[in-house]
């Protein structure tokens, strides 16, 4: 590289940290901010509201779901009976209108719970506003007896309205461009949000590391690698939240023999079809044609962007990694 290229990053979040790190490990000046400067190239990384986003294809209203998610994260031995299933185990339940997600955090002291359900009246969304233990154990009432106690151990409950928006046909317009929740934000059904980010984030310092004498080129060529896997992940996410709540008996009984199906016949452990988001020897990798020869450095780069101690860039520190593999289960109905 001739000269050190200056990169701004407008937004702090796991897709923009992502961003600079891997940027910097190709050796670029790397800026973190909340507003953009005049620099040589510009990404918006500043979420679902983004600004660089609106200053690029005008504004436009994120798209309420009509659900909502209640989250608490719970000391495990201070739920009776159930430390040790959940110590081993990640759990989801699926039931009318909604379902809960259960998994360890930090070294297995800790369950995050995340309970979603259909409500068309609540949409504010702020993931700071509590609420009191008593409405999520009403909303949750006559489901399966163990999350009553998981509910009941819970001190502090947090709730709020869940958006998307529906893919855009592009992301950049000349040296400016987005990624992560500023290009496609997504619901959590899938738990991909962070993960799109950070691909979008490595395969972004690929495809400007591989021709920087042209940021217009380099970020079309971004865009082209990561658009159809991030549009077909946000729709997979959508598709599963519908998938997640049914309330027709039959439609749920037909979507849990199909899950059953899955996992007899098909090497699909959670039984979901949604497989091919991981799958490393499929056509949905982290960078698709046409920089498919940069794969593997940027598969090296996400690495070390998620080992990597804390940066100096001022922002937010990621959550540490699970240490160990967990079994996955699926609880069919309430």
């Amino acid at each position: 590289m001739a000269q050190t290229a200056r990169v701004a990053i407008i937004g702090g979040g796991i897709g923009g940290l992502t961003a600079a790190q891997a940027l910097r490990l190709r050796g670029f000046d790397v800026r973190v901010y909340e507003a953009a400067p005049e620099l040589k190239v510009i990404v918006g990384a500043d979420g679902i509201h983004s600004a660089v986003r609106a200053s690029l294809f005008g504004p436009d209203a994120p798209r309420f779901t009509g659900k909502i998610c209640y989250r608490s994260v719970i000391p495990i031995d201070a739920v009776p009976g159930e430390a040790l299933r959940l110590r081993q185990e990640n759990i989801t339940w699926l039931g009318p209108h909604g379902a809960v997600v259960i998994y360890g955090m930090r070294r297995g002291e800790l369950i995050n719970v995340v309970a979603h359900y259909d409500d068309e009246a609540y949409t504010h969304e702020s993931w700071i506003t509590e609420c009191d233990r008593d409405e999520v154990l009403e909303r949750f009432r006559g489901w399966n007896e163990s999350l009553g106690r998981i509910f009941s151990a819970g001190e502090a409950w947090y709730k709020w309205a869940l958006y998307d928006r529906d893919p855009i046909p592009r992301w950049t317009v000349g040296r400016a461009t987005v990624l992560g929740d500023a290009a496609h934000p997504m619901l959590p059904y899938l738990g991909q949000g962070a993960c799109q980010a950070m691909e979008d984030g490595c395969v972004l310092a690929a495809a400007l590391g591989s021709n920087l004498d042209d940021p217009p080129a380099a970020l079309a060529r971004y865009e082209r690698s990561r658009w159809p896997r991030a549009s077909q992940v946000v729709l997979a996410a959508r598709a599963r939240g519908v998938d997640n709540h049914l309330v027709s008996p039959l439609a749920a009984w037909k979507r849990d023999i199909r899950i059953a199906l899955r996992k007899r016949l098909r090497s699909d452990r959670e039984g979901r079809g949604a497989a091919w988001i991981a799958d490393p020897n499929g056509t949905n990798r982290v960078c698709t044609s046409p920089l498919v020869r940069e794969l593997d450095p940027a598969q090296r780069q996400l690495r070390q962007v998620v080992d990597r101690k804390p940066d100096p860039i001022p922002h937010r520190r990621p959550a540490p990694a699970a240490e160990s593999p967990r079994t996955q289960r699926i609880i069919l109905a309430a």
